[in-house]
């Protein structure tokens, strides 16, 4: 099946794609809800950044400035006070001056921080989304895909939470077992040690067993020697062995 990146993406919401591969891609936004929802994000990214104004000093600052200078121009002093004058006049634009590029790293630092929110929750919504679809998703390959995806993410509450259901509740054998390989990346956790523990005493597929027993046999682990003992102890264990 066709996929398109992100950078694909970009190139189509400006035009610059062949007429094939924008037609076949119109044509998969028909059927593909994750792939529209990956679009429309991006779309809103887009017209988000269109809408960002480049940072200038606001129209109060410039005009205070400007009469300001108007006003040390127009002045007329005595001779004796003409050093004094010209000493406040520099020192007076190099505080307007510092003033206006303050205003201006202000702006930027604002639209930085506006830029890096957008940003983040584009990625927030990309997570739920490959996290839904690795749920409710009926094709057992493209569950194995959004398996893929969130493997990627960064290992926080939500992330595991899923990991923890697909490895458990999954109806195919294939994706639970993918789902523990996943899970054995991490088995410094304790948490995802505790729930493997758990699962050779609940799983009943000898594949899904076995890729557990690796796991804990790779890092030689002694505290699930019990466990393990128990297991082989199962029939059906023991006739995938044989």
């Amino acid at each position: 099946m066709k996929t398109w990146d992100e950078n694909w993406m970009w190139d189509y919401l400006r035009g610059e794609v062949a007429a094939p591969e924008r037609d076949a891609f119109e044509e998969a936004l028909t059927h593909n809800t994750e792939l529209r929802a990956r679009l429309s994000a991006m779309q809103s990214l887009d017209e988000t950044l269109a809408r960002i104004a480049q940072p200038t000093p606001s129209k109060q600052v410039s005009n205070r400035f400007y009469a300001w200078l108007d006003e040390q121009e127009s002045e007329v002093k005595p001779k004796t006070t003409a050093k004094r004058i010209r000493f406040g006049w520099k020192q007076g634009l190099a505080i307007a001056a510092s003033i206006a590029l303050l205003v201006v790293f202000t702006q930027q630092w604002l639209t930085m921080r506006r830029l890096e929110n957008i940003q983040n929750q584009l990625a927030n919504n990309q997570q739920q989304v490959w996290m839904n679809k690795l749920k409710t998703d009926p094709s057992t390959s493209q569950r194995l895909v959004a398996l893929n995806e969130t493997a990627q993410m960064p290992l926080d509450r939500d992330v595991l939470n899923a990991l923890f259901d697909v490895a458990a509740k999954d109806p195919s054998p294939n994706v639970r077992l993918a789902g523990v390989d996943v899970l054995s990346q991490h088995m410094d956790d304790p948490q995802v040690k505790g729930f493997l523990v758990g699962m050779l005493k609940r799983e009943t597929d000898p594949s899904v067993l076995i890729e557990i027993i690796n796991a804990f046999g790779i890092r030689k682990d002694k505290s699930v020697i019990p466990d393990l003992e128990n297991l082989m102890a199962r029939e059906e264990v023991q006739k995938q062995i044989k």
